[in-house]
């Protein structure tokens, strides 16, 4: 089981209708990217040129989106960045929005009161780091690090704020009433 990302020009990637990616489109792109390339194994999947074996890829769909399974940091910038190229966007299984920021990227969740994570990139001794900074209520809330060869799990932290939120609201409704 896994996480994954779309890139894609609908209101929810899983919408029959709205724009769609074109195959055409999607390979055109990838040949003139210098970082990405098909992958020789299959040709369905595209890779970071020079990524070995583990790559993590993209695949193009008929629907019109293009997704991964479980992308690292990196590569979560790496979509964000071909989205905006394309007058896309990219967004999770559970329709939270993937946006770029200076040093990283940040998601924001639908729920209510919506959810932000800012992932902020730091390299240091050759290695790159990511601090997840969560606010809800535009304050910040946990701020945790993670190591790059980590993938994100964002259905658990947000399922875990969630419990903290639902926990909180019990609490203060009780101390009102």
């Amino acid at each position: 089981m896994g996480y994954n990302l779309y890139i894609t020009r609908k209101e929810n990637h899983w919408d029959e209708s709205g724009s769609k990616i074109s195959k055409k489109e999607w390979l055109e792109y990838v040949s003139k990217d210098s970082e990405l390339i098909i992958d020789s194994k299959s040709k369905d999947y595209v890779i970071l040129k020079n990524s070995g074996d583990s790559a993590p890829w993209l695949f193009w769909s008929e629907t019109g989106v293009i997704d991964s399974k479980n992308p690292p940091h990196f590569f979560i910038e790496k979509m964000i960045s071909i989205a905006t190229d394309m007058d896309a966007k990219v967004q999770g299984d559970d329709l939270e929005i993937y946006t770029s920021i200076p040093n990283g990227y940040k998601l924001i969740t639908d729920a209510q009161p919506p959810v932000m994570i800012e992932y902020h990139r730091k390299a240091m001794n050759g290695k790159v780091e990511y601090t997840e900074i969560l606010t809800s209520n535009n304050k910040p809330t946990a701020t945790l690090q993670n190591k790059e060869k980590a993938s994100v799990n964002t259905f658990s932290l947000l399922l875990l704020l969630l419990v903290v939120l639902a926990v909180g609201y019990f609490v203060i409704s009780r101390l009102i009433k």
